[in-house]
């Protein structure tokens, strides 16, 4: 019935109840966005953080504050579930935080009525000061995604953490596995590069690496593309020592992006038949050797 505040007390009743779970969250979140409401997703997927975030505060008191079997019930019952919230809410997070978050006006509907009215009066400039104002707000919420979503990486210990730490009981407060660390910093990832912000992205591919995970080929591939076009040479052979230290090898698209941007132009400068006829040497030179039509011209052209 197209209720979008109506989703928000819902879930707000979930929260009360403890029932806040990672389904009821992405049913709620999608269908807010489906109706063109990402400030009440937004509003949505913060609530359920903050809701989660007082579970993990209070992890350390339950575990050490239950009587007989009480204690690691709690403790059990208590982290059981919350890697996976924090697994759907950053997704959402990050689905907000980027720039395809698939929503041009924050207040849809709400506004039909207002901008109809208002086309018959002509008021152009108050038309172009409201969409500004949503494109700034749409800005804003954007950005305050991403900082919530770094905010909740190292709430959970994985900004920061080194293969030295949380072998045993896992990483942070709930005790992640190495593949959830992965996962979640994968996502973030992906994020980053799709609001074209190769730094983050390279600090996500980081944090992956430091913690021993093998990073996505994908998500480092398309990370070089983006740092060629953005003509950071130095990112771009960063990337590839972290993927040579996560135990990732560069694949024909790794070179390829870096060659497409250290290669601007080629020049056939002579042929030579003698050691004698070769030009003079002004740079570095590489040569090939081989029998007729093994590919050495192809190479060259490659």
């Amino acid at each position: 019935v197209e209720a979008p505040k109506r989703l928000i007390e819902l879930a707000t009743l979930a929260m009360a109840g403890d029932f806040l779970t990672p389904q009821v969250l992405k049913v709620t979140v999608r269908a807010e966005m489906d109706m063109r409401r990402p400030d009440l997703a937004s509003e949505l997927v913060q609530s359920a953080l903050s809701h989660w975030r007082e579970q993990v505060l209070l992890l350390p008191a339950r575990e050490e504050g239950g009587e007989g079997g009480r204690g690691e019930a709690g403790k059990k019952g208590g982290k059981k579930g919350l890697p996976a919230c924090y697994a759907e809410a950053l997704k959402w997070l990050c689905r907000l935080g980027s720039s395809e978050s698939g929503v041009h006006s924050s207040t849809g509907g709400r506004e039909g009525g207002r901008e109809g009215g208002r086309e018959g009066g002509g008021a152009e400039t108050m038309k172009k000061a409201e969409v500004r104002a949503r494109e700034e707000e749409e800005t804003g919420r954007r950005e305050g995604s991403m900082a919530l979503a770094l905010e909740t990486l190292t709430l959970l210990g994985v900004l920061g953490g080194g293969r030295e730490g949380g072998r045993e009981g896992g990483v942070g407060p709930l005790g992640l596995s190495l593949e959830e660390v992965g996962g979640l910093l994968t996502t973030v990832g992906k994020a980053y590069l799709k609001r074209g912000d190769t730094v983050g992205a390279t600090r996500m591919v980081g944090g992956m690496v430091g913690w021993g995970v093998k990073p996505m080929m994908e998500v480092c591939n398309d990370l070089l593309r983006q740092q060629g076009k953005q003509g950071r040479v130095e990112g771009m052979f960063h990337t590839l020592d972290l993927m040579r230290e996560g135990g990732l090898h560069p694949d024909a698209d790794s070179y390829n992006h870096v060659g497409n941007t250290l290669v601007k132009s080629v020049e056939f400068v002579a042929g030579a038949v003698s050691m004698d006829t070769l030009p003079g040497r002004v740079l570095p030179e590489v040569c090939f050797i081989g029998r007729s039509n093994v590919g050495k011209s192809s190479l060259l052209n490659m």
